[in-house]
């Protein structure tokens, strides 16, 4: 599983994106699967989910710089999960990023089979999620997230060895490592 950490100032672009618009192809719209913004299944429109996202951000005393927290997350080539195993997904994503569930966020599926998280770094309280280290942290949660989620039989992983991985099969170059033979050193 891939993921992405995007900050953002203004979520009104992102959704309208996300959701839709009357100018967005109907193939392409995004369908809510999950959060506490929009009940299931319901059509949101972008309009409402940004005052929502404003909203929770004005309870903070001094505004801050990025309160929007977008991560698109996509599976493995040719795998595609249903929409309850993506939530159960995204619910364990935003523990392991000790993200809590008491700030707006909501779960948005694209039909080419990955989804949009989308959170607010700001809760209902005011308190700010600072997100210190979080790429190596998204890294380390999606890592941990497709061992416990995707079956031992799916996973392909294999480690290529130096000379594999820098001396692709067919290249003319020998195991001794990347450098060609003409700079090789004996």
């Amino acid at each position: 599983m891939k993921g992405k950490i995007i900050r953002g100032a203004n979520p009104r672009g992102l959704f309208h994106y996300l959701i839709g618009t009357d100018k967005t192809k109907k193939n392409m719209r995004g369908r809510v699967i999950g959060g506490n913004m929009v009940p299931r299944g319901v059509r949101p429109d972008a309009n409402r989910l940004t005052n929502l996202f404003i909203k929770a951000g004005r309870s903070r005393k001094k505004p801050a710089k990025s309160p929007v927290v977008h991560i698109p997350l996509r599976m493995p080539k040719g795998e595609d999960v249903s929409d309850d195993k993506w939530l159960e997904i995204a619910n364990a994503l935003m523990v392991e990023m000790k993200l809590t569930k008491d700030r707006p966020w909501i779960l948005v599926k694209h039909p080419d089979e990955h989804v949009h998280l989308v959170t607010s770094a700001i809760n209902y309280k005011g308190d700010l999620w600072h997100g210190h280290f979080e790429v190596f942290n998204l890294i380390t949660a999606t890592n941990k997230l497709e061992k416990s989620f995707i079956s031992r039989s799916r996973l392909r992983w294999v480690t290529p060895t130096r000379t594999e991985f820098c001396c692709p099969a067919g290249s003319g170059r020998k195991k001794r490592g990347c450098w060609p033979p003409e700079l090789s050193r004996h």
